[in-house]
């Protein structure tokens, strides 16, 4: 008994110990999971291959133009050259001025020859084509797709009719209109002119103007008639460009200077007349202030003392037989050298001086525009204190008349002997217009040295 009792001893301490054994192991049958092993870090990319130099650029080829105008290398330079150059980088205008070298110095001095002759006058295009410099642009036009519509007819007929082709484009012009001083009118209590009047309606109004109020004597019209001949509305040319002969002694111009004459004849507009060259008239008419209309260039506000009329100014009065043509303008084109190597880069400067983004400039500068552009005649005379409030529509009111076909071989001003004996037949020194045209023939012979 004794030794099962003993056994039943072991077997408690044996149960104990297992329990102690359960108790350490954390009640838990299954071993904690091991910690995972740290991932590897990733390998580095490899860096990029440097991408390869560029091939070195060429530089831009640089244009050269060098360009013959009437205008100061300063001004030319600020108002033409920096614009372009703007425009077109890789242009590199020169200029030299008329001052220096005119067309026939350049040839004689072998100077270096103009791609571009530009704003040049009737005078100086001949004296172009008498040296060959010009070249007819239609081709390039073509090519680059510019519309010469944008125009008056008048003006490109001019350069056709005047090189026998299109070797120019017009750049500014002069128009005649006609001024007039208010106070005159106010004095005779008479409405002012307006634009589109003809000739017979000026011819009435004039009448109405003519004589003595506030016990001053007025006369009612005037002319700058040197230019009004040499400008005339029907194109007539003193010399026939084809034969060299002088021819204007005939009906057409009867016609012109008897239209002229009546105005002359009107009861007291003589009154202080003085007979000379022709601008006789603009000179009363902004000094005496006694002239109560001007047929004049619209450059004629620029003189001193013409700021001091209270004036204004209508178009040039027409022929209703001519549809609202008027005078020719005394244009100015711009050439480009038959002879130049860049015939199309120097197209390009003229065109960009041609387009309403640089005529606006101009226009607002007191430059009459050669484009018929709203936006741009709108603008015409903007910047130019002596044009404000005036009636600038006046200038764009009639058509241009074309000038004619020249004769190269003639350099001489022609205009002056035929005003001089239209002065003589105002004063009765000839017996009548038939005189005067003979006359005139004669005095044009002789200026001819014929």
């Amino acid at each position: 008994m004794a030794q099962r009792k003993r056994v039943s001893m072991l077997l408690v301490s044996l149960l104990l110990v297992i329990s102690m054994l359960a108790a350490c192991s954390g009640n838990s049958a299954t071993p904690p999971a091991p910690e995972p092993a740290p991932a590897p870090a990733p390998a580095p990319a490899p860096a990029p291959a440097p991408a390869p130099e560029p091939p070195p650029q060429p530089e831009p080829e640089v244009t050269e133009l060098l360009v013959f105008s009437n205008l100061a290398d300063g001004i030319f330079d600020s108002q033409y050259i920096q614009p372009a150059q703007t425009k077109f980088p890789d242009f590199d205008i020169m200029h030299f001025s008329s001052a220096i070298r005119n067309i026939q110095g350049i040839i004689e001095y072998k100077d270096p020859l103009p791609d571009i002759m530009h704003n040049i006058s009737i005078s100086d295009v001949k004296m172009a084509m008498r040296y060959d410099l010009h070249t007819d642009l239609t081709d390039v036009i073509n090519a680059a797709g510019y519309h010469l519509n944008q125009f008056s007819p008048g003006d490109i007929q001019s350069i056709k009719n005047i090189t026998g082709g299109l070797a120019g484009l017009p750049q500014n012009s002069n128009p005649i209109v006609l001024f007039y001083n208010k106070d005159v009118f106010d004095a005779f209590n008479v409405e002012y002119p307006k634009n589109g009047m003809t000739w017979d309606e000026i011819y009435e109004l004039a009448q109405k103007v003519t004589g003595e109020a506030d016990g001053v004597k007025y006369r009612g019209f005037g002319s700058f008639y040197s230019f009004l001949f040499g400008n005339n509305e029907f194109s007539l040319p003193i010399v026939d460009a084809e034969s060299g002969n002088v021819v204007v002694n005939n009906d057409a111009w009867k016609r012109v200077v008897n239209n002229l004459l009546r105005f002359y004849q009107i009861p007291g507009n003589l009154e202080g007349y003085v007979a000379g060259g022709g601008n006789d008239d603009l000179v009363q008419f902004y000094t005496q202030k006694n002239v109560a209309m001007l047929v004049s260039l619209l450059s004629s506000y620029n003189r001193d003392g013409f700021q001091d009329v209270n004036w204004d100014m209508v178009s040039a009065p027409v022929h209703p037989d001519l549809n609202g043509v008027g005078f020719q303008s005394l244009p100015t084109f711009t050439l480009i050298n038959d002879k130049s190597e860049n015939k199309e880069a120097a197209f390009q400067a003229v065109a960009y001086w041609l387009s309403p983004e640089f005529q606006i400039a101009e226009a607002k500068a007191g430059k009459v525009p050669p484009i018929n552009n709203a936006v741009v005649r709108n603008s015409f005379g903007e910047d130019v204190e002596r044009l404000k409030g005036k009636n600038t529509s006046a200038v764009f009111h009639n058509q241009i008349a074309p000038v004619p076909a020249q004769n190269l071989d003639v350099t001489v001003d022609l205009n002056g002997p035929f005003a001089l004996e239209f002065a003589k037949l105002v004063t009765g020194e000839h017996a009548d217009v038939d005189a005067m045209l003979q006359a005139a023939e004669t005095a044009i012979n002789t200026a001819l040295g014929r």
